[in-house]
């Protein structure tokens, strides 16, 4: 009798990925050797917390509002910041202002590629970082029914779909972004998807300054 073909998740559990030549880096084992697997989550935490502080500082801002004056770069600068939460307001003043100098349509597309590599940053990190990192989570539960949803069609369907919504409205990216690298999206799909959806976005905003 031949054995039965073992479920993807077993093949997961069963022969974990190598760690990444990125996570050997000297602070990574450093907290590695501490006891604290999940290096990775922890640094993006301290990350968002970081930019969440920086932000927030008039230098901040200030910083971003001369993106105004560089044209067609600093639309593309003003879409990497875009696409993040922290500074998505300061972005959206930069576009109003440069929407008065630039045409809409070429602002909307230099700008939603900016916005697309911010996302694609993101969306890396998520897949090659910090999925391997949960998978001996994930192989906890993955007899449980919480673990069969995660491994269901449905959530292959889902997750990228709300993902998607996610980008397209004013919810954070950076959750929307991190659902399409769970869900294991392709890099094209994923580039495809971001920057449509940024650019029409930020359409959407340079169009309303435009009528104002």
């Amino acid at each position: 009798m031949t054995p039965e073909p073992r479920a993807p998740e077993q093949d997961i559990c069963a022969a974990p990925p190598p760690l990444p030549r990125r996570d050997r880096s000297p602070l990574h084992l450093f907290l590695l050797r501490l006891g604290w697997e999940f290096t990775n989550t922890i640094l993006l935490i301290a990350g968002l917390v970081l930019l969440w502080l920086v932000s927030g500082t008039p230098i901040a801002h200030a910083v971003v509002r001369t993106f105004a004056d560089w044209g067609y770069l600093g639309a593309f600068l003003t879409g990497l910041f875009f696409a993040s939460t922290f500074t998505v307001a300061a972005a959206i003043v930069v576009l109003f202002a440069l929407a008065s100098i630039l045409p809409p349509v070429p602002l909307a597309l230099v700008a939603g590629f900016g916005a697309m590599l911010g996302d694609y940053i993101i969306f890396t990190f998520v897949r090659d970082h910090l999925v391997r990192e949960w998978i001996p989570v994930y192989c906890r539960v993955a007899g449980t029914p919480l673990g069969r949803v995660f491994s269901s069609p449905f959530f292959a369907w889902f997750a990228p779909v709300l993902g998607a919504f996610i980008i397209a409205t004013p919810l954070p990216d950076e959750v929307g972004v991190s659902l399409l690298g769970i869900a294991g999206m392709r890099s094209w799909k994923m580039l495809g998807i971001t920057f449509v959806l940024n650019a029409v976005g930020i359409l959407a905003i340079v169009t309303i300054a435009h009528a104002a």
